[in-house]
C-alpha cells in the first residue's frame, strides 16, 4: 500500500541517507517525498515531513552534497506546502515537524529570504501551543535564526514576544521546582549514572 511504502521510504532515508547519497538516489527520493507533505491523509503527511526532515538534515551537514542541490529548486514548492500546514487543522506532530523543515531550510537562505517575514509569523503564532514538543520547536526555531545573521535582523519586531515568550518558557511549576531542589544532605554523595544521563 501507499502508507506502507512511505513509511519503508522514510526508514530507508533516515537509516542510510549516506548510501542513498552515494548511490545518486537522493534527487528522486526528495521528488518522491514533497508532494506528499500536504496529503490529505494525515499519516502520509507526517511520514513525508519527518523524511523531509531526515532530508533537511542533511543538507546542514553537507552543503555541496546531493541533498542541497536537489531541493534547491523544490524549496519554493515545498515552503509553500510548509505555510499550508499550519493552516489545515494540523496535528501537534504536522507541527513539530512542519517548524522543523522550516528552520532546517534556513541554509537555502536566498530562496527562504522572501518568505520569511511570513514563516516567522507562522511559527510565533505556535508559541503557545497546547503540546509541548511544538513548544520546543518553536524555542529551536528562533535559536536557529540567530545563527543566520540576514534572518536575525528581521526578526527586531518580533523580539519583544520572542523574549517574552523565552522567559515564560523558563518559569517552573511548584512541582518542577520541588523536582530540583538538592537534598542539603547529599551534597557529598556522587550522582547515580542515573541522575546524570541525558533525557
Amino acid at each position: 500500500t501507499l502508507l506502507g511504502c512511505m513509511s519503508t521510504l522514510a526508514q530507508v532515508v533516515e537509516d542510510h541517507i549516506e548510501l542513498l547519497d552515494a548511490k545518486g538516489k537522493t534527487p528522486a527520493v526528495i521528488n518522491a517525498i514533497v508532494p506528499f507533505v500536504d496529503h490529505a491523509n494525515a499519516t502520509l503527511k507526517v511520514e513525508a515531513l519527518l523524511t523531509c526532515t531526515v532530508l533537511l538534515e542533511q543538507v546542514t551537514i553537507n552543503q555541496a552534497g546531493p541533498c542541497h542541490a536537489s531541493f534547491q529548486p523544490l524549496l519554493p514548492t515545498l515552503l509553500g506546502k510548509l505555510a499550508g500546514v499550519f493552516n489545515a487543522a494540523p496535528t501537534s506532530d504536522m507541527l513539530r515537524y512542519a517548524i522543523k523543515c522550516l528552520y532546517l531550510a534556513f541554509p537555502f537562505q536566498a530562496e527562504l529570504s522572501p518568505q520569511f517575514d511570513q514563516i516567522a509569523d507562522l511559527v510565533a503564532s505556535k508559541a503557545n501551543d497546547s503540546c509541548e514538543n511544538v513548544r520546543l520547536e518553536v524555542v529551536e526555531f528562533w535559536r536557529a535564526v540567530l545563527h543566520f545573521p540576514v534572518f536575525a535582523e528581521r526578526t527586531h519586531r518580533l523580539m519583544p514576544n520572542i523574549l517574552a515568550y523565552l522567559l515564560d518558557c523558563m518559569l517552573y511549576s511548584e512541582i518542577e521546582m520541588s523536582m530540583l531542589a538538592a537534598n542539603e544532605h547529599d551534597y557529598n554523595v556522587p550522582d547515580k549514572a542515573d541522575d546524570i544521563k541525558p533525557r
